[in-house]
């Protein structure tokens, strides 16, 4: 059951609905060597999976000739998503050590927090601006006036 107030981690609507038998769910991300050997694995056992490139990473690494260097998303139906897991650990893939504290904290984050935050980075990037534009006017007016007695 969805509780009220919970938001998609990745596009942050409030419009959710109970996971299908056959959704894709994000597994993990590997680099594409690694994804060979997770392909294998889920092959071995049957499980139906999908690699999607991250971003825009794989038209870069294919134009700058770096083939197996960018990352991939590995996604597997929801129903399978505990065999997987458990099939990852095995093969030395991810390891046990939990990490969810760390997520949590992450996901919690109200939508007024999240916005105090972005609204702060916002303004530090002006400022940011605003300083390196004085600085190199500082600095052009200081060459000029040694080039120009």
């Amino acid at each position: 059951m969805i509780k009220e107030g919970y938001r998609c981690p990745a596009c942050n609507s409030n419009k959710l609905r109970e996971p299908q038998e056959g959704d894709p769910v994000m597994l993990l991300t590997a680099t594409e060597e690694k994804c060979r050997r997770i392909g294998a694995a889920l092959d071995d056992s049957k499980i139906p999976h999908e690699e999607r490139v991250c971003g825009t990473e794989g038209v870069a690494s294919a134009y700058a000739g770096d083939g197996g260097k960018c990352n991939k998303n590995v996604y597997v139906p929801y129903n399978r998503i505990q065999e997987a897991v458990d099939l990852m650990h095995s093969i030395g893939v991810t390891g046990r050590e939990e990490t969810d504290g760390e997520s949590d904290e992450a996901a919690e984050m109200s939508p007024r927090k999240r916005f105090i935050v972005r609204a702060i980075s916002v303004v530090l990037f002006i400022l940011l601006i605003w300083a390196v534009v004085t600085v190199t006017d500082i600095a052009a007016g200081w060459v000029k006036s040694l080039l120009y007695p």
